[in-house]
């Protein structure tokens, strides 16, 4: 557990969402509980976009047709989300796609989700994270790190 918190450590930043001037907090000055807590948050939005929701199917199918620099590179989705005090996501913020139904089908994917718990009383808000999302050929079976629709974890940290 030690080892995955301070691989999550090692790329987190934390930015007041109240001043979006502000700078980032190193990621060594980050708390623990928080660190987790962004695990926390970006598994569970891995298991949504990688889920068998219709939404998530046709998100993962856009992505599929959009050009890759190289065959092996995944699209990145650099994504902010918001927590309420219940632990439900209420907000999401990402570069638009170019057409609208992945924008609807990610929001409706992410918001109003409820997590497994609330997020730690004082953790600064926006959650940024940098999912690499990889459609799961449908011949192959998922590879480790890549739940079975294809999204693959890459936390950038919270802001």
């Amino acid at each position: 557990m030690r080892r995955l918190l301070a691989a999550l450590a090692a790329i987190v930043g934390v930015l007041p969402s109240a001043s979006p001037a502000a700078t980032a907090l190193s990621p060594q000055a980050a708390p623990a509980s928080w660190v987790a807590y962004a695990g926390l948050v970006n598994q569970t939005i891995i298991d949504q976009l990688g889920g068998s929701d219709p939404a998530a199917v046709r998100l993962r199918n856009y992505l599929d047709q959009l050009p890759h620099p190289m065959a092996d590179s995944r699209a990145q989705l650099p994504i902010r989300v918001w927590i309420d005090g219940q632990g439900v996501i209420n907000k999401v913020d990402f570069t638009p796609f170019a057409h609208p139904e992945p924008n609807a089908d990610l929001r409706a994917l992410l918001l109003g989700q409820r997590l497994a718990k609330a997020p730690p009383r004082d953790m600064l808000l926006p959650l940024r994270l940098s999912i690499g999302l990889e459609p799961a050929p449908a011949t192959e079976a998922p590879s480790p790190g890549r739940s079975p629709g294809g999204a693959v974890s890459r936390t950038s940290g919270f802001r």
